[in-house]
């Protein structure tokens, strides 16, 4: 486990922030041509995905549900930054041989997050750098109306591997993450996909 507490503990609280700094500036004032939706662009030609599966957690206060196949410990605070304060709520469910983290963020209301792709990239490249991992793959889609992105990816020089759906809605973004050791994410892709297939948005 100590290998999941190095690379996400900082990592998870961080990567949002990097990409909220990076594409306030980039994405003001340059919403994507597919439109608007509820403030948020929705790239246009993404395959819509819907949630499958039964939830057996429910936040209310972070909005969502999701199977989880251990009861999550959860931690909410509230933080400032140069972009102004924001919540920050994250949900592990510790398994073994995989973790599985939800974490969600609301957005400052002076960040703009009208360029979906622009934001998204933002937040991929603030994982990426804080996780020190090399993407893998990667899919955009929609989920219930969501811009969303899924990526797979390797760190630690191959040894670890990560699933992360990123999804924004107009004032918080969900990340819903699962990490492990390379081979145990591979042995474990059934029970991942129905994690990640069972999570949706409330309220």
């Amino acid at each position: 486990m100590s290998f999941k507490k190095c690379v996400w503990s900082a990592a998870t609280f961080a990567f949002l922030l990097t990409g909220c700094a990076t594409n306030t500036e980039k994405s003001a004032g340059n919403a994507d041509a597919g439109g608007t939706k509820a403030g948020v662009a929705t790239p246009q030609n993404m395959p819509e995905q819907k949630p499958q599966g039964t939830a057996n957690f429910t936040s209310h206060k972070a909005g969502f549900s999701i199977y989880f196949p251990a009861k999550p410990t959860e931690n909410i605070t509230t933080q400032t930054s140069e972009s102004g304060q924001h919540e920050q709520m994250i949900f592990q469910s510790e398994t073994e041989p995989v973790t599985y983290i939800v974490l969600a963020i609301s957005t400052p209301p002076s960040v703009d997050t009208s360029d979906a792709d622009s934001f998204l990239d933002g937040i991929e490249k603030g994982l990426l750098e804080e996780a020190k991992a090399k993407v893998l793959k990667r899919r955009s889609f929609q989920l219930q109306g969501m811009p969303s992105r899924e990526l797979q990816t390797s760190m630690m020089n191959g040894q670890a591997m990560s699933r992360v759906y990123i999804c924004l809605k107009p004032r918080v973004t969900y990340q819903i993450m699962a990490v492990g050791l390379k081979n145990d994410i591979e042995r474990q892709h059934k029970q991942i996909d129905k994690v990640f297939r069972s999570f949706r948005t409330i309220g």
